[in-house]
């Protein structure tokens, strides 16, 4: 008998490995699909809202560029009226930061050096309420901004 027939004692290692890498292939994809499946009931009820982060760790005092930031998706718990909106991404190019920000971190306004930047809503929101004041004048809002402050203390 010269046919060279594979012999049963060599069948069943091969045969062994074959069934150990399927059972290790349809663990993976069941694993995976679970995963997935977590993750889409985690997301339930999110509201998903854009807010702007690092491209890359930035050291504190450097000077931001475009290239820095990025606008990144997040659910909205994530988000305070300390981050930056994508809309003011242009406003940020070029201003110096504070402290230092690793990647992927929200920007946050007490992360900027200098005068603290008000978003378009919250300065109309602060005309809106000098006008109902009547605070006609800088030496009216620094008055009453003093006022404020004596009588938080």
């Amino acid at each position: 008998m010269n046919d060279q027939e594979p012999s049963s004692s060599a069948i069943g290692p091969i045969a062994g490995v074959v069934m150990a890498l399927a059972v290790i292939t349809l663990c993976g994809l069941g694993g995976y699909a679970w995963g997935q499946r977590k993750i889409a009931n985690m997301k339930k009820g999110w509201h998903i809202v854009s807010a702007v982060a690092a491209t890359r760790d930035l050291p504190a005092h450097s000077t931001l560029a475009m290239t820095d930031l990025e606008a990144i998706e997040l659910p909205e718990q994530f988000v305070t009226s300390q981050t930056f909106p994508p809309a003011e991404l242009g406003a940020l190019r070029g201003r110096p930061l504070g402290v230092a920000v690793l990647r992927g971190a929200l920007l946050r306004r007490s992360f900027m050096i200098g005068a603290p930047m008000l978003s378009e809503t919250c300065f109309q929101s602060f005309e809106a309420t000098a006008a109902e004041m009547e605070l006609s004048s800088e030496a009216d809002v620094v008055a009453f901004l003093s006022s404020l402050r004596a009588g938080a203390k």
